[in-house]
């Protein structure tokens, strides 16, 4: 059973996860945090945060998580049955629409942090549920060094356990494997001998490989 522990503060939370957790730090008047809870990783179950915005009898819920599934071309649509109408800030493109359990709702991503807003209760107009992402922030920039130095076989979820999160994706087609202190030839020498070995009904020839030097 996956339950979720209740957390006092972001700062445990970010302890525990895998990811940048994006901090309200200046929300729109009469908007409080309340109900943060983390949903701890396990063979059947990945890292994500939970939490709810609360403003005069309306509630709008946000998650948050690391993307590490596929290569998506567009990040900030998990969590809606269509792209809907899409927003921008800094740079980065998010969307409103509907979600799968027919909720106002809205997602962005940023530092491979997915963020998807759900209301629960009521109704916020557009440019609040805009203003709620716009107040989401890293609790300090350090955070984001430390998990960008990090290599994707220590961070994903995915790559670790090898368990896709529909029938199959490209991430856990492969095996990943983390490489300790070489040369960039010899790093990629291995990373793509190791997906050749890997793939699945792999068309390539050990003369391919000979070919590319690969071997």
């Amino acid at each position: 059973m996956n339950l979720n522990d209740n957390v006092s503060s972001f700062d445990l939370a970010q302890q525990s996860v895998n990811f940048v957790i994006l901090c309200p730090s200046n929300l729109p008047y009469g908007c409080f945090v309340n109900n943060i809870s983390l949903k701890k990783e396990s063979r059947s179950t990945r890292f994500s945060i939970r939490f709810e915005i609360l403003s005069k009898n309306r509630v709008v819920r946000v998650k948050q998580f690391y993307y590490d599934w596929g290569i998506p071309i567009v990040y900030a649509d998990t969590n809606l049955i269509s792209p809907g109408k899409s927003f921008e800030i800094d740079g980065i493109v998010g969307f409103i629409g509907i979600d799968y359990k027919g909720n106002q709702a809205a997602c962005y991503a940023r530092w491979f942090t997915n963020v998807e807003l759900s209301v629960l209760k009521g109704r916020f107009g557009e440019d609040e549920l805009i203003s709620i992402i716009k107040s989401l922030t890293p609790l300090d920039s350090l955070i984001i060094e430390k998990w960008g130095e990090k290599s994707y076989t220590t961070t994903s979820y995915t790559a670790r356990y090898g368990i896709p999160k529909w029938q199959e994706d490209e991430i856990s087609r492969v095996i990943w494997y983390k490489i300790i202190s070489t040369s960039t030839k010899e790093f990629h020498r291995k990373a793509f001998l190791s997906l050749h070995l890997s793939l699945k009904n792999s068309s390539w020839t050990q003369s391919d490989l000979i070919k590319i030097n690969l071997v």
